[in-house]
């Protein structure tokens, strides 16, 4: 039996008059937090409906760097059915973006050149280096064929001004 994908959207709104070389607005844009179920059901839960970035001064604005970054939680709990596939219970992260000085930006086309929004999976506030989410980026819940076990993934999203541009 296959279910129908179930959706969660978070809004990230970088309300930032930012970038590297002029200054420009970041619009909004939404991460979708998405799993095709077979065979079974979780629910899925964001801690948070849309993460809102605070202002950051144009002066204080350098290249590969993070900004603002803003903790956020998917929660993924009530599993049922599983066990007997072999197939793997995941969670997909999709949105718009880029990919720029090989980083990935979430961004809406019409923000502003070199600007958008980083997203990692960490419960700690990562580092410019750390390794970012990207579209398409799969999180397994569990082992081939296993049911998940309630859990809660931590992330961060924050603003970067990237140096280059592809």
């Amino acid at each position: 039996m296959r279910l129908a994908p179930a959706f969660l959207n978070v809004p990230i709104a970088a309300a930032l008059s930012l970038c590297c070389l002029f200054p420009q607005t970041v619009s909004a844009v939404t991460l979708n937090f998405s799993a095709t179920l077979y065979n079974g059901t979780c629910t899925l839960n964001l801690d948070k409906s849309a993460l809102r970035l605070p202002d950051v001064s144009l002066s204080s604005l350098a290249p590969q760097r993070l900004y603002s970054a803003q903790p956020f939680k998917l929660s993924v709990t009530e599993c049922t059915g599983g066990g007997a596939s072999n197939l793997t219970p995941m969670v997909a992260v999709t949105g718009p973006g880029v990919s720029q000085d090989n980083k990935w930006l979430f961004r809406q086309a019409n923000s502003a050149q070199g600007m958008g929004i980083m997203v990692f999976q960490t419960d700690d506030e990562p580092g410019y280096g750390l390794a970012e989410l990207r579209s398409g980026a799969t999180l397994p819940l569990a082992d081939v064929g296993k049911k998940p076990v309630d859990q809660t993934l931590g992330f961060y999203a924050a603003a970067s001004c990237i140096s280059s541009q592809s």
